[in-house]
């Protein structure tokens, strides 16, 4: 007596789960269809309507739960897995270790930040080393913009003793470029960091898969004002640090007073 077709989890133990294709990957996760409509046919339906399973990152559990047939069960099983996947791919840097080029920033921060759907603005608090010790959210903020205050960006930089901090944030658009808006936040930062004495290193913009850095790309603030060793003229004791643009590997993390 020949059997029905084997459901995915089978396929998946049979053949190998890297051979199964993404609708099939989405009913293993789902587990169970609902009255009238089997766990394929959900899977199917759910692929088509959120555009794609790289899509899926775009939503929030409660969004999950607008979906015909998703539960609270399954919709939490599609976001975990989202999550795991981004964890898997993401080299986060831990506390303690440095950073030294613009690259790492955007190697930190990329898969959390290239598919929101709002812009988000993060700040990350380093040591004297550029050494990770902290960040912070500051804002999550409309399809277009994010509103950044000073005080939020620099009170966890106080608590946390940060000698500098680099700023982060996405553009949902996937276009990495500058806005005038972008630098106007970022001058502002820079002055006010100049005067506590925690220093703007740099700020990253992020696309989708790729990034803009304001020290790579000379924006003001980091433009003019340059001393003769290169190191911009801020009120912060040992001036500039910034990094190798978008360099790797064992790069000096900061400039030498007096070098040319």
């Amino acid at each position: 007596m020949s059997r029905g077709p084997w459901s995915p989890r089978e396929r998946a133990a049979a053949i190998g789960i890297d051979r199964l294709n993404d609708v099939e990957l989405l009913a293993i996760l789902i587990g169970t269809g609902v009255v009238g409509t089997d766990v394929a046919e959900l899977a199917q339906q759910l692929e088509k309507r959120v555009g794609g399973i790289r899509a899926l990152s775009r939503y929030e559990i409660a969004e999950l739960l607008e979906f015909p047939g998703l539960g609270l069960a399954k919709a939490t099983r599609l976001a975990a897995a989202v999550e795991l996947g981004r964890r898997v791919c993401e080299r986060r840097w831990e506390k303690g270790e440095p950073f030294t080029s613009s690259r790492r920033v955007f190697d930190h921060c990329h898969l959390r930040l290239r598919d929101e759907r709002r812009e988000r603005f993060l700040a990350l608090y380093l040591d004297v080393r550029n050494r990770l010790v902290g960040e912070a959210e500051i804002s999550t903020g409309s399809l277009v913009a994010s509103v950044v205050h000073p005080r939020e960006v620099f009170r966890p930089a106080l608590s946390l003793s940060a000698a500098s901090f680099v700023c982060v944030h996405n553009h949902p658009s996937g276009d990495p470029r500058w806005s005038p808006e972008d630098i106007a936040i970022t001058q502002r930062l820079f002055d006010v960091g100049c005067l506590l004495g925690i220093e703007l290193i740099d700020h990253i913009i992020v696309g989708d898969g790729a990034y803009t850095s304001f020290v790579d790309e000379g924006l003001p603030p980091f433009d003019a004002g340059r001393r003769p060793g290169g190191r911009i003229d801020c009120a912060v004791e040992g001036g500039f640090g910034g990094w190798s643009p978008r360099g790797e590997g064992n790069e000096q993390v900061f400039d030498t007073p007096g070098a040319s």
